[in-house]
């Protein structure tokens, strides 16, 4: 089920994906930027020396003018395993696929990691709403919220080789090689 944030009646004759853009360029950008992470539209990455880490906002397939159903995707890898990854993983599969330049949390690979937002924000898979009852302002607050308080500690968290409880099941090689290396 999704999340309604405000009751309050919007007057504008804009449609919600405008809106959805407006929130995105207006005030969470902005926000994100705030906290140290660089980026726009819907894909922001935060900096850290030896790994990618990146936040992007998907919005669902089956939102319309009326109604956003969108989630954030957190992803973390290390650079050097990435590049592993991308040289070894186009060789293997096909040499003439273009592996990004950086991750995505649908494109990490085995030795990344990705979590949907709503696993850090409310321990299950959560899907946000904007709707014309939607207040911007208090939606735009609780994702850069998020952002700040579970999103940047989660990457901490994973360059310290300290993770989550209950977040992920490790396999014994994928313990070992990110507590060593």
């Amino acid at each position: 089920m999704c999340h309604d944030v405000g009751m309050k009646a919007s007057k504008s004759p804009k449609t919600m994906q405008a809106v959805y853009h407006d929130m995105m360029r207006d005030h969470i950008a902005p926000s994100l930027r705030a906290l140290g992470f660089v980026g726009s539209g819907s894909r922001f990455r935060f900096p850290l020396d030896d790994y990618h880490a990146t936040l992007d906002f998907q919005r669902s397939a089956y939102s319309d003018k009326n109604r956003i159903s969108f989630t954030g995707n957190v992803a973390i890898i290390r650079r050097d395993l990435w590049e592993y990854q991308r040289a070894v993983e186009a060789a293997r599969i096909d040499p003439s696929l273009n592996w990004p330049e950086e991750p995505n949390a649908n494109h990490i690979g085995p030795t990344g990691r990705a979590v949907r937002l709503g696993w850090l924000t409310h321990g299950q898979d959560f899907w946000w709403e904007l709707t014309p009852r939607t207040t911007v302002e208090t939606l735009a607050n609780e994702l850069v919220a998020a952002a700040r308080e579970c999103v940047v500690p989660f990457f901490r968290l994973f360059v310290a080789g300290k993770f989550p409880p209950g977040l992920f099941t490790w396999s014994p090689d994928e313990a070992e090689l990110l507590r060593h290396g």
